[in-house]
């Protein structure tokens, strides 16, 4: 005798599926509320994160912090804005774009709730050294890297 329930991932797939969502409107609103929460739980907001040309200026002519989960490249500037701050996870650290995402997200949660403690005017880059799982450690480094600055 067989169950009620019987899973099917191309079934469910077809009914609840990306393709099926993005052919409505409302199917299109489920998914934007989705990324949304996505955006709002992990990322810092635009006005927090360093453009690419600031980037690039931080590798050029910014200092260095090492540490053993990452090392920290920033600029001082004398402007009165709010800390910049950006994560870079290189291809060396995790293969899969997925995996990189998934730390550099883990990054900011964790930044989010240190971001006030930096210096105004900062322009900086944490670039992971190896792959870290543990935010708890990537927060002790954190810590660190303000107590330095500061």
């Amino acid at each position: 005798m067989s169950q009620t329930y019987q899973p099917k991932k191309r079934k469910r797939a077809k009914a609840h599926g990306f393709l099926v969502r993005s052919k409505t409107k409302t199917g299109r609103n489920v998914l934007a509320r989705r990324r949304q929460k996505i955006i709002r739980l992990s990322m810092l907001s635009k006005k927090n994160r360093v453009d690419k040309k600031a980037v690039e200026r931080i590798f050029k002519e910014g200092k260095t912090l090492n540490f053993s989960c990452f090392s920290f490249r920033f600029i001082l500037t004398n402007t009165p804005i709010s800390p910049r701050i950006s994560f870079v996870a290189p291809k060396d650290v995790a293969k899969l774009a997925v995996k990189r995402n998934s730390l550099r997200r883990r990054g900011y949660a964790v930044l989010k709730k240190h971001i006030k403690y930096f210096p105004a005017g900062l322009l900086g880059v944490f670039v992971f050294k190896r792959y870290q799982d543990d935010a708890l450690i990537i927060e002790n480094e954190i810590k660190n890297i303000v107590n330095k600055i500061n």
